[in-house]
């Protein structure tokens, strides 16, 4: 059976989670378009948001980034 493990977002997963991204229409998400150095950045820039990595045998094989408590979602 494989084993799949989930741990927080890295620098070091950038280039993994931003050539997923780049090969499926999530490059553009809400009018923005994530570069490769943004995704590098993530760790510092989406530090108050959720990004977890799935990974497989040390491979990066999936990511979910979530926003929490978004002030602007509430603002109309």
């Amino acid at each position: 059976m494989m084993k799949i493990g989930i741990r927080p977002f890295q620098a070091s997963d950038a280039t993994e989670v931003y050539t997923m991204l780049k090969n499926t229409e999530e490059l553009h998400v809400g009018g923005l378009t994530y570069s490769e150095k943004a995704v590098q950045g993530w760790h510092v820039t989406r530090s108050k948001d959720v990004i977890v990595t799935a990974e497989v045998e040390g491979t990066v094989v999936g990511f979910i980034a979530a926003k929490l408590n978004d002030p602007e979602l509430g603002a109309a």
